[in-house]
């Protein structure tokens, strides 16, 4: 009896050095003990087959992201896309007493970058500065979605990307300028309109109401839009803070010396502030997709599948059979890795994203949950480089979905129709316009899935 049992623990350790030594194979046949009327058979796969499209989510909330965007690029994959921020003002500071021979000089408006850009920043651009005729207004999704219809990263009111507000198509002011997202010291100022700045400056002298009462200012002044030109070739990301200046200059007693200076009013509750964003398809692999044809294969887009920020695009993968062949709740996961391969240029105008992350979307598409790892964090999948030995590489990003897996294949009411969306981070999804393109292998996305797993017979 004690020869027994020492031998059954050496073949238990003999068949779990097969299972190691042979982890590449495709399945392993034979390899197996027999304890309590079970055959324990030690397996690997690399073959699962994934299904992936290209998605598109509904418009997503971009309120008080903490930057403004504007500019335009255009990628022959995902075609052009725009941006363009609405933000209010805050009340003016009236506290400064000014001497009787004060002098409006000029009203300007300045940017300050904050490091972000996309696309082209070797041409210049064009933005333009308009006063709004409407008030920003958030808005809340309809009452008439069901729970598990909203999107996990929108909830109560906010403001959402395909919103527009009406402003004047006279502009307060316009500029052209070379960008310099990476600039810590330069600005983008703007020169507005005199007779504006004649009449605030004149307002702010007389203490008016519609400059010291909130709702009266908001009712003056409902806040700026700015516009970039259509020739643009890139986004550019400035700072959540802005100066929109009084430039007025006196007279000094004490010498005589003419003095200026100015008075700076703010930009107001980040709230109200958000980046539209608006995409022309109708010359890229994604000119079928519309808001009604939301899910494109990617047999119909060479093979491909993309993702974007702000613009809500995403890659949607299932793993069809996969249930089938490993079993519902009789296989042990050892590992599981979902690869997504790229082959964007790493330093070009357009590189990959520098990491992405998985939602779990109900039938409907809808981005319900973020997968997670067995401690409970999200998990996170970081670029990496491809090795350049023979040719140029192809970065690539690894999630290690083993819990999700070993979930799936144990829940008896899984709903077949739930997917994976591969995804930019959510900060990143709702205040970047950065592109993923996967690459293609044998007519296929260059997306696998290879699991490890034991499984009791």
């Amino acid at each position: 009896m004690i020869y027994s049992t020492i031998l059954k623990k050496r073949l238990l350790f003999a068949a779990s050095i097969a299972f190691l030594i042979t982890s590449s194979c495709t399945k392993i046949e034979g390899v197996g003990l027999e304890a309590e009327q079970n055959l324990l058979a030690v397996n690997s796969s690399d073959t699962f087959a994934v299904s992936a499209s290209t998605f598109l989510l509904d418009p997503l909330p971009s309120a008080g992201q903490g930057g403004l965007l504007v500019g335009a690029f255009e990628n022959e994959y995902v075609g052009q896309t725009r941006a363009s921020t609405y933000f209010r003002l805050a009340v003016p500071d009236l506290s400064t007493t000014f001497t009787n021979d004060v002098q409006f000089d000029s009203l300007t408006i300045s940017f300050f970058y904050n490091g972000y850009s996309y696309g082209d920043t070797t041409q210049t651009m064009g933005i333009s500065v308009h006063r709004l005729s409407q008030a920003i207004d958030p808005k809340e999704l309809s009452i008439a979605l069901e729970g598990d219809e909203f999107p996990v990263f929108a909830s109560g009111e906010t403001l959402y990307t395909d919103q527009e507000f009406a402003y004047a198509r006279e502009p307060l002011g316009t500029t052209r300028f070379s960008p310099k997202p990476h600039s810590k010291k330069d600005t983008v100022s703007i020169k507005l309109d005199q007779n504006l700045g004649h009449t605030l400056f004149g307002m702010v002298l007389s203490k008016d109401s519609r400059l010291t009462v909130e709702d009266d200012f908001l009712d003056f002044f409902r806040g700026l839009a700015i516009i970039s030109e259509p020739d643009a070739k890139a986004i550019v990301g400035f700072k959540d803070s802005i100066a929109f200046s009084l430039h007025y200059s006196y007279e000094r007693q004490s010498d005589g010396r003419r003095i200026t200076e100015e008075l700076t009013i703010n930009m107001g509750n980040s709230d109200y502030q958000y980046n539209r964003i608006e995409t022309e398809r109708s010359n890229s692999l994604l000119r079928a997709m519309t808001a009604v044809n939301s899910e494109i294969v990617s047999t119909s887009t060479d093979s491909r599948t993309f993702v974007q920020g702000l613009t809500g695009l995403v890659s949607r993968i299932r793993f069809p059979g996969i249930r089938e062949t490993l079993g519902l709740g009789a296989t042990a996961i050892n590992k599981a890795q979902l690869i997504i391969e790229t082959d964007q240029l790493e330093y070009g105008f357009y590189p990959p994203p520098d990491s992405l992350i998985l939602f779990v979307a109900n039938r409907y598409g809808t981005p319900t949950s973020l997968v997670k790892n067995a401690s409970g964090a999200s998990l996170l999948a970081v670029y990496q480089q491809g090795s350049t030995s023979g040719g140029i590489g192809r970065g690539k990003y690894v999630f290690d979905i083993s819990n999700y897996l070993s979930a799936l294949i144990k829940t008896q009411t899984y709903d077949d129709e739930e997917s994976l969306l591969i995804s930019l981070p959510t900060t990143t999804l709702l205040s970047r316009t950065n592109v993923l393109q996967v690459a293609q292998n044998d007519n296929k996305p260059a997306i696998k899935l290879n699991v490890l797993y034991i499984k009791t017979q």
